[in-house]
């Protein structure tokens, strides 16, 4: 638990039992950065992966997003999160991606920080709960801070009402979906 630090690696995993594996990583305003190369991905020798309720030896595995928040650097590389970000603290920092390339958001997520897109981050989500708890009443909840990001569903799904997408100055998102709404 600190503030401020990075955790570098590609593929996250565990030795042991599936069910002796426990364990609690805290955000607070660190980056998780995947470090696998582009060519390795496209050559598919490795896939940044951090799993969660897909793996059954990553499911007594608690992440906590703090007050300073997480920040995903996929690093130019596709990645994937399938576990779920909680939130561990009254006023969580939220969740910001960047690093270009595409991140998979697929845990069922209770951060409630917003979640922040920049950079050339094609953000693809399967349901709303993809993206934190949904505000109680309608607030900025989503926030495109840089040109090229695609906020992408890779099923039909709709996002809640009360999740305003915020969009900065000079930037143009584009929404590529299946069926969902926004």
């Amino acid at each position: 638990r600190g503030t401020g630090g990075r955790r570098r690696g590609g593929n996250c995993s565990m030795d042991g039992s599936p069910s002796r594996k426990t364990a609690t990583m805290n955000f607070n305003g660190g980056t998780l950065e995947f470090v696998n190369s582009a060519a390795e991905v496209a050559s598919g020798s490795k896939t940044p992966r951090f799993n969660g309720s897909d793996t059954p030896s990553w499911t007594n595995v608690t992440l906590n997003v703090l007050e300073g928040g997480l920040t995903i650097n996929n690093n130019g590389c596709a990645s994937y999160l399938h576990q779920s970000l909680r939130s561990g603290c009254a006023n969580d920092g939220g969740l910001t991606v960047t690093g270009g390339n595409t991140f998979y958001a697929w845990g069922v997520s209770t951060y409630t920080g917003g979640t922040r897109i920049q950079g050339r981050v094609w953000y693809a989500i399967q349901q709303d709960g993809n993206l934190g708890a949904a505000p109680d009443e309608p607030t900025d909840n989503i926030f495109f801070d840089s040109n090229s990001a695609v906020f992408h569903f890779d099923r039909d799904c709709d996002v809640h009402s009360n999740r305003n997408v915020r969009i900065a100055d000079g930037v143009t998102m584009q929404i590529g979906t299946q069926t969902g709404r926004v």
